[in-house]
């Protein structure tokens, strides 16, 4: 069965920035929308939709409390999300062994809701 060939495009246009305007175009054999609710916890947890990936080439996550997600495994301090923001990746190649590409971390008590899209192999 083919894949799916999706095309994203994504420019940002700012006169300050030199050599600008930027504009990417990615094509990737999957793509998955998705809506995940997480408990609270005091280890990081896995997007367990993302399973379907080897690689990560892409993706817009979306979180309404205050995270923070860690990529491919790694074991640092991780990337801190206020509620309400997202995260977009194009053109990323992020190993998804062991379904560890997009991990979240969300000790604030209740529920998260995680929105997003990904793309990938």
């Amino acid at each position: 069965m083919p894949g799916i060939r999706l095309r994203v495009d994504a420019t940002v246009d700012d006169p300050l920035v030199p050599d600008l305007p930027l504009a990417r175009r990615l094509e990737t054999d999957e793509a998955l929308g998705f809506k995940l609710s997480l408990s609270s916890s005091g280890s990081y947890q896995l997007l367990a939709s993302l399973s379907q990936f080897a690689t990560i080439q892409g993706y817009i996550i979306a979180f309404d409390q205050a995270v923070t997600v860690r990529f491919a495994g790694q074991s640092d301090a991780g990337q801190a999300v206020n509620a309400g923001g997202f995260l977009i990746g194009m053109d990323t190649t992020i190993d998804n062994t062991g379904n560890t590409g997009i991990e979240v971390l969300y000790s604030g008590g209740g529920t998260l809701v995680v929105r997003g899209q990904a793309y990938g192999a």
